[in-house]
């Protein structure tokens, strides 16, 4: 099963409850790659610097956290147990750029593929948020 990957956005609705991935996450690109895989019916996820990956209809607080260098490995668990529990064996993963604070999104998906075999391809997308 293919899954499509994005990370959340910088630009986030602020209200502090709780409220589903895709509408806490303000980004046409995440948007855009949920439409995407909607079209395809293929399986889609939002990768949270705070929560790893999550399913767009997952409620979440609101947080301010990135993934950086010094947290991919506690992180790196629930990424892949993520995967192995939906049996993925492509992904997708969808970003503006590949450069400065997105390189440890990248590196967290990129290691959880790699030690799980699953195929990875990375696409550069038109939108920054």
């Amino acid at each position: 099963m293919t899954l499509h990957i994005t990370p959340g956005s910088r630009d986030k609705n602020r209200l502090r409850k709780n409220l589903e991935a895709i509408k806490k996450y303000d980004s046409e690109r995440i948007t855009q790659v949920k439409a995407l895989t909607d079209q395809r019916n293929e399986e889609f996820a939002i990768l949270s610097g705070k929560y790893g990956l999550i399913r767009p209809e997952e409620e979440i607080p609101f947080h301010d956290e990135m993934v950086r260098e010094m947290n991919i490995s506690e992180l790196l668990t629930h990424v892949k147990n993520f995967l192995q529990s939906r049996d993925i064996d492509e992904v997708i993963y969808y970003s503006a750029d590949f450069e400065g604070e997105r390189i440890p999104y990248l590196k967290l998906v990129k290691t959880a593929c790699d030690t799980l075999d699953i195929n990875f391809e990375q696409i550069t997308t038109d939108q920054s948020s």
